[in-house]
């Protein structure tokens, strides 16, 4: 298809025209860098300090702080705007993965590594929802969150494989400074995005109090849910998969890499879906297929077979993720302050995952296989559904 044709077909946004272009570019890059680093990180702390406990911790502080944080830094991000609050998150992110490769020197390097992480999760994401919900075309959010995750997905496809190979010829540090010189380019296209007005943050116990009402339950439950799932497949999946490939990095990255190119291809798609059939109805079947998929994760034993579950899995995460995200999107617009819910979408996110990390920790504790966790994305998966009919 001519790019002109895909264009118009899936409602690409004039790249000078509107904010969300230069959104899209700039998550673009930063999904690159991130993709090259991802799925080593928790092995890299792993290979450090020995355990699998400190992957959990670092995680479990990172989630911790980015609830204590949601507040104070949804008010920097209404000050400083949109633009400045994503190039400030860039800077924090890169300051994060110096940290990272210094962990070596102690335990005190994690703990400011999950700080800088959770800084940079809500500087980078508050104001990317914003654009969503903001510029955004309400009947066409299944497609345009699938662009951001094509784009991202293109990118990001050959970043595993970068990764491993750096690892085995350079080592971890190489990796990083790799990561962190891609980083601070993807702060560039920031620079061609128009300023937005500065949007209001409602006052604090206003948000509290709205997270923690009868009527937000459902919603809580649905975040907390996906980030269950996303924990799992960022946590204990690249730790299983290390122990399946026996220890090469490098088999980590090209499985993962040969999974994201697969599972990309079928995002746009999945997006044109959405908005034909309607958020709800996709997201009720996606989420049971995932759910299904993950339990047959704990069966895996050989490379090829979590070549295969793990690329079935992702191109069936569409179904659950991209309708998940459109309905996010859909329920913040039609709120009195919009931003508000954003907030406490990402305390219910992050609150949520303190608790499923604590829940890991205590089965690892008892000597529960890793495979056996995968149970929990499967129900976090089932219990996403709930965002449907949530108020």
């Amino acid at each position: 298809m001519p790019i002109h044709a895909l264009h118009v077909h899936f409602h690409f946004p004039h790249w000078r025209a509107k904010p969300l272009s230069a959104a899209y570019l700039s998550f673009a890059i930063r999904s690159f860098a991130l993709s090259i680093v991802g799925i080593f990180i928790p092995l890299y702390i792993l290979d450090v300090f020995g355990d699998f406990m400190f992957v959990l911790y670092y995680f479990g502080i990172l989630s911790a702080f980015a609830v204590l944080l949601a507040i104070p830094l949804g008010w920097v991000v209404t000050k400083i705007g949109l633009r400045r609050a994503t190039f400030l998150g860039s800077i924090f992110l890169a300051v994060q993965l110096f940290l990272l490769i210094e962990v070596q020197v102690g335990f005190s390097f994690v703990f400011l590594a999950s700080v800088f992480s959770a800084v940079k999760l809500l500087l980078f994401w508050l104001p990317y929802h914003t654009i969503f919900v903001k510029d955004g075309s309400s009947d066409h959010y299944g497609r345009e969150v699938s662009v951001s995750g094509v784009l991202a997905g293109l990118t990001a496809a050959a970043g595993p494989l970068v990764g491993g190979l750096l690892i085995m010829v350079y080592g971890f540090s190489a990796m990083f400074y790799t990561a962190i010189v891609l980083v601070l380019m993807s702060s560039i296209p920031l620079f061609f995005m128009p300023h937005h007005p500065h949007y209001s943050q409602p006052p604090w116990k206003e948000i509290l109090s709205g997270l923690f009402d009868r009527s937000f339950g459902r919603t809580f439950l649905a975040f907390w849910s996906v980030r269950s799932v996303n924990l799992i497949a960022a946590v204990v999946w690249p730790v299983f998969l290390l122990k399946v490939v026996k220890g090469s990095y490098e088999s980590v990255g090209v499985i993962t890499s040969a999974v994201l190119l697969i599972s990309v291809s079928i995002l746009v798609l999945v997006g044109v879906v959405v908005d034909k059939f309607g958020k709800r109805r996709v997201l009720k079947y996606g989420a049971f297929i995932n759910g299904v998929i993950w339990i047959s994760k704990a069966f895996i034993q050989t490379p090829f077979q979590a070549f295969a579950t793990d690329s079935l899995q992702k191109l069936f995460a569409g179904l659950q993720g991209i309708p998940f995200m459109a309905l996010t999107y859909a329920k913040a617009r039609g709120k009195k302050s919009f931003f508000g819910f954003l907030i406490q979408r990402e305390i219910a996110l992050h609150l949520g995952g303190v608790l499923t990390l604590a829940a890991i920790g205590v089965l690892w504790k008892l000597e529960v296989p890793l495979s056996a966790m995968f149970t929990i994305a499967a129900l976090g998966s089932i219990f996403s559904t709930l965002m449907i009919s949530a108020k």
